[in-house]
């Protein structure tokens, strides 16, 4: 169910629920903005304000540009339905949308906490994930992080796929910053949040960015761009570290006149792309097997992530980071038959030849109970596990930086199918532990054990927000992460603590010649 869907429901209740209530309702919450007044609705012991356009649509000419800013309006705007999703296909982590007029916001904010006089809250904006192709804003429920931690949430749409990624030699060189517009959307909607969040009750120096896989990815690539220098004071990336090194403009060009080829427009026809349905881009998309990330475009990003971490060259802010356990186990239904013969082709299609003896000895067959498992946690630990540690090593000497491993073997599953192997704490299974998120009927709900931990992750992460440590407020004791002892926060059920093993455990010292060979 979505959280569309829950929200309505919730509505109905309320009002099933008024008619035994005696006395007038309460007037709804509003808000001022640079852009005018806006009002929103009471939920959950929130205030929220939904379908905030952050940016003018990018639409027409305005395909494949830079975010440009709102019409000035003084007018009142009501903000109680959440604002069209960014085009995408349909998938198991995304509607589909055909809409490019989608770069819109939603702010929540503690009812009990919207006094004038009350003390201004920390702020933190939510950058969704779903491989920059597909999500939304909206199936993020943030009643967990706002009611028990006292902060504002701001969840964004932006820019996905090609119409938010897409080099193109016609387009670059039109003299605009190029190529990473959702990227620059981001930014965009923290500005937005900066010059607007006090007439919400927040406060702008207190801002947080958080994401999830590819919006974790996200959040260090504005942790080394340049523009988003101001833009933000801390940041916490879950699942993000799985792609440092980005393709540059000419490279993620080669690409683009592909693109353009496949929506029958010559490189140099620029009013051909910005023509062409979204439909049609849509369909080359799903056709044309190119990855979408971030690209090194010269201004946006100057640099690829891991040579901006590497140098030193980021936004010196204080970061929380870590992975999952079993991440890969999300990607893999296809390998679900793999048989102990298979499983050395498996492993050199994925590293070639050279590293295959060395990968086979440090990872047997049979350490786990299927194949499958087994080739999840080697592909695993090079693309996530090892990669968020180096990320860790690179920023402990320049900030204060938090390293964590969820661990919950156990943690539901909600929106895949039994794929025949048990997914452990796989891609994006901690995300239900800080959101309410869509559930499907039959999914089991969250053990005694826990709910506890989810608490508990709650305050790390609001903590933080509020005070650029986790460790606080009673919670388990958590230590920033340092080189020399290399330690995480273990996040299982029910009680997190401390692990020293992380980098024997994913055999790092192995993987380093491919993340870090210098």
């Amino acid at each position: 169910m979505s959280y569309r869907r829950r929200t309505r429901l919730h509505a109905c209740a309320l009002m099933l629920a008024g008619t035994a209530l005696a006395g007038t309702a309460a007037a709804a919450p509003t808000a001022t903005t640079q852009n005018g007044q806006v009002t929103g609705k009471d939920a959950q012991g929130m205030h929220e304000f939904l379908g905030i356009r952050y940016a003018a649509p990018p639409v027409g000419a305005l395909r494949w540009m830079p975010p440009q800013p709102v019409a000035e309006s003084m007018a009142t705007h009501t903000a109680t339905a959440f604002g069209p999703h960014c085009a995408q296909l349909a998938s198991s982590f995304g509607f589909a949308s055909t809409s490019e007029d989608c770069l819109y916001l939603n702010v929540y904010t503690p009812a009990a906490k919207r006094a004038a006089n009350a003390k201004k809250l920390p702020v933190m904006v939510w950058i969704h994930g779903g491989a920059l192709l597909v999500g939304e804003s909206d199936d993020y429920d943030p009643v967990k992080l706002v009611n028990s931690g006292n902060v504002i949430i701001v969840t964004i749409n932006y820019r996905l796929g090609y119409l938010g990624f897409l080099a193109e030699a016609g387009l670059d060189a039109e003299g605009h910053v190029a190529a990473n517009y959702g990227l620059q959307d981001q930014q965009f909607a923290l500005d937005w949040v900066r010059r607007n969040i006090a007439g919400f009750g927040g406060d702008a120096n207190q801002v947080t960015v958080f994401g999830e896989s590819a919006g974790g990815l996200s959040v260090l690539s504005n942790l080394v761009s340049p523009s988003a220098y101001g833009l933000f004071n801390r940041a916490i990336v879950e699942s993000g570290a799985y792609s440092l090194t980005l393709p540059t403009l000419s490279q993620a060009e080669t690409g683009g006149a592909a693109v353009a080829a496949a929506l029958g427009c010559a490189v140099t026809d620029t009013a051909c792309l910005r023509s062409a349905s979204v439909q049609n881009v849509l369909a080359t998309e799903a056709n044309a097997g190119l990855s979408v990330t971030t690209i090194v475009d010269g201004t946006t990003l100057p640099l690829s992530i891991n040579t901006a971490l590497k140098a030193g060259q980021f936004n010196r802010v204080p970061v929380l980071n870590g992975s999952n356990h079993d991440e890969y186990r999300l990607f893999l239904p296809a390998e679900a038959g793999l048989t102990a013969a298979q499983y050395p082709a498996a492993v050199a299609s994925v590293f070639g030849s050279a590293l295959t003896p060395g990968i086979l000895k440090l990872y047997p067959v049979n350490t786990y109970p299927q194949p499958v498992l087994t080739l999840a946690a080697v592909i695993g630990d090079e693309v996530f596990a090892c990669t968020a540690r180096q990320v860790d090593r690179w920023l402990a000497p320049y900030v204060p930086t938090y390293a964590y491993e969820f661990n919950d073997e156990n943690a539901p599953e909600d929106s895949l199918p039994n794929f025949g192997y048990p997914y452990g704490a796989a891609h994006a299974t901690e995300i239900q532990f800080i959101w309410v998120t869509p559930v499907l009927p039959g999914t089991p709900k969250l053990t005694t054990a826990e709910q506890t931990l989810s608490k508990t992750m709650s305050s790390y992460w609001t903590n933080f927000a509020a005070l650029s440590s986790p460790d606080t407020r009673g919670v388990p004791s958590w230590l920033p992460y340092e080189n020399g002892s290399d330690v995480f926060q273990s996040l299982a059920p029910p009680h997190p603590a401390p692990e020293n093993t992380f980098a024997t455990d994913h055999h790092c010292g192995f993987w380093k010649q491919l993340i870090d060979p210098s």
